[in-house]
């Protein structure tokens, strides 16, 4: 796993992405009560009808999502597939963006044309 140095262009990238966000965003996801107010997984789930791609990191390597929150969402989604990531962390895209685009390409090559 790559560690970021302070001259890591992840940094430069974030800030970009952030510059372009509602504060009000940050606020909310910082309080994560409100953050997850009105989200009921019980009701949203099922009501998703495409098909749902989870990229599942490693929790060995710093993945957030647990096989078992993720088991329960494909279990309430009409139509969900799991691609596990071994070996790398929440920032996949960072990490191994090869793997990442691979897995992507791999699950759009199963939709209809």
């Amino acid at each position: 796993m790559n560690v970021f140095g302070k001259q890591d262009t992840w940094f430069t990238l974030q800030a970009e992405n952030l510059r372009h966000v509602d504060p009000e965003v940050i606020t909310c996801i910082q309080d994560t009560e409100r953050m997850n107010q009105g989200y009921d997984a019980l009701v949203l789930l099922p009501a998703i009808s495409c098909l749902v791609l989870f990229l599942q990191a490693d929790a060995a390597t710093g993945g957030l999502t647990t096989g078992e929150e993720i088991s329960r969402a494909l279990r309430l989604l009409r139509d969900g597939r799991r691609v596990f990531l071994k070996g790398v962390s929440h920032a996949m895209y960072k990490d191994q963006p090869d793997l990442v685009q691979q897995a992507i390409n791999a699950f759009l090559s199963t939709l209809a044309a």
